[in-house]
């Protein structure tokens, strides 16, 4: 009976320290992409480096915030997709600084590689704006942030 004992407190005490969320996690990740400026002239560039995505849990425990960047971070809120359980959808509209310029997110989402759950990808569509010497610019672009987690 004693050893029942120690199994079964051996087996909670293993499942209580487990991490139960796969989402959560610092990742290691190159990035890839591109931007077209529309305004006031057009023009594009490719996007191409390293950088870092972090998904926490918010207070509540009822959605997550991902933090993501290369020389820049962004926080962006997201939920658990209820369509595809190893996806965090991230709702549009959301704004934050990217390398100097306001961006605002029109689509975006975080998936998990499900063979083995520690590699994600995140991928964020975007419009920005900002202004250089007096002259206003805008456009639009998508980076994809692919890594494992550390």
């Amino acid at each position: 009976m004693s050893a029942m004992r120690s199994l079964l407190l051996a087996g909670v005490l293993f499942c209580a320290c487990a991490p139960n969320d796969p989402f959560v996690g610092t990742y290691n990740v190159t990035v890839s992409g591109t931007e077209t400026e529309t305004a006031p002239q057009n023009t594009s560039r490719n996007i191409a480096g390293m950088g870092t995505v972090a998904v926490t849990q918010n207070k509540e425990r009822m959605g997550y915030l991902v933090t993501f960047g290369e020389n820049y971070l962004c926080k962006l809120l997201a939920t658990q997709s209820m369509s595809a359980p190893n996806e965090l959808t991230i709702a549009d509209g959301q704004s934050c600084n990217i390398s100097g310029f306001t961006g605002t997110t029109t689509s975006a989402k975080l998936s998990m590689d499900t063979a083995t759950m520690t590699t994600a990808t995140l991928t964020v569509s975007y419009t920005f704006t900002y202004t250089l010497l007096f002259v206003n610019h805008a456009g639009t672009g998508t980076r994809t942030f692919t890594g494992p987690r550390l």
